[in-house]
């Protein structure tokens, strides 16, 4: 899995692979869109890694674990035991899509933000391990950010706020 940095930690969920409202499943891995704003995504300058920024007071950051591949997006989290505080995983997907995140197989509690191409975050919802109930944001996104469930409540980012998301070409 490639690494990406992310403003704000995230940890990954899995998408239901059977699931009306599974993601779509990309074949090549994808890049930036055109639309994005160039604030919100970076491929360079990307000391330290990849991560996540928010871009609210105290600019919260989390390192990330990159799932870009239909492979990684379907295995996510599944399996580990935790997750280090400010660590995440962020899914990537090749254009906007409304697919849904279950926890089958995932065994620790997790927060999940669902971000435009602009860095904007649309949704944040918890989600319980090994739960297969579809997790699902009211409007298209392009990336998923998981965390730690509360780790978003924690630092004070909510639906609205945006992040700045570092990834390495």
């Amino acid at each position: 899995m490639a690494m990406v940095c992310l403003m704000i930690a995230a940890v990954a969920c899995t998408p239901p692979a059977a699931s009306p409202t599974a993601a779509p499943k990309a074949t090549e891995a994808p890049k930036p869109a055109a639309s994005a704003s160039p604030a919100a995504i970076a491929t360079t300058g990307c000391a330290g890694g990849p991560y996540a920024e928010a871009l609210i007071q105290g600019a919260p950051r989390v390192a990330l674990e990159i799932a870009q591949t239909d492979a990684d997006r379907q295995r996510g989290l599944m399996g580990r035991p935790s997750m280090p505080t400010d660590q995440g995983m962020l899914f990537v997907f090749p254009q906007a899509t409304r697919g849904g995140f279950w926890m089958r197989d995932t065994l620790i509690p997790l927060s999940i933000a669902f971000i435009q191409d602009d860095g904007t975050i649309v949704d944040i919802q918890n989600m319980q391990p090994l739960d297969e109930t579809p997790h699902v944001p009211p409007r298209p996104y392009r990336f998923a950010l998981e965390v730690n469930q509360g780790w978003f409540a924690a630092n004070g980012v909510k639906p609205g706020d945006q992040f700045r998301l570092c990834l390495r070409p």
